[in-house]
C-alpha cells in the first residue's frame, strides 16, 4: 500500500512525454530489474511488492534530466528528486525483512531505461567550416 501514491505520481511523470517510450521503460525496468533480483536477491527476504517500479521510475526520470539536458526534462527530474529522492536511503541494506535488492537493482535497470531510450543526443548543427556552434 505504502508504494500506492509514489507509483501513480512517478507512473504519471513517466507516461506524460510519450506511451511508447514509458512502455519500454517500464518493460525494461521490469525485466531487467525483475531477472536481477531473482539472480541475486537473497533468500529470507520478500522480494514481491511495487518498490522496483518505483525506484525504477524515479531513476528513469532522474536518467531522462541528466541525458536529455533539456529544461523540460531537468524540471521533471529535479521535481521528482524533491518529491521522492528521500526513498534513495532504500537501496542499502537495512530491514532483513525488505527486499533492498529490488530497490536497488529497479534503480539501475531505470537508469538503463534512460540512457537506451534518451542516451543519443541529436547532432549540433554545424556552423562555417563544418565546426558545431558552441
Amino acid at each position: 500500500m505504502a508504494n500506492t501514491v509514489p507509483l501513480a505520481v512517478l507512473a504519471f511523470m513517466g507516461a506524460v512525454r510519450g506511451a511508447g517510450r514509458f512502455v519500454a521503460a517500464t518493460l525494461i525496468i521490469v525485466l531487467v530489474g525483475g531477472a536481477l533480483v531473482w539472480l541475486f536477491g537473497r533468500g529470507g527476504s520478500v522480494h514481491l511488492g511495487a518498490s522496483e517500479l518505483v525506484f525504477g521510475f524515479l531513476a528513469y526520470l532522474l536518467g531522462v534530466g541528466w541525458w536529455e539536458r533539456t529544461p523540460v526534462a531537468i524540471g521533471v527530474a529535479v521535481a521528482a528528486f524533491a518529491l521522492y529522492g528521500g526513498i534513495l536511503w532504500g537501496v542499502l541494506p537495512g530491514n532483513p525483512y525488505v527486499s533492498w535488492e529490488a530497490h536497488l537493482f529497479g534503480f539501475l535497470a531505470g537508469l538503463l531505461a534512460a540512457a537506451l531510450l534518451h542516451g543519443r543526443r541529436p547532432r549540433r548543427a554545424a556552423g562555417q567550416n563544418g565546426v558545431p556552434f558552441r
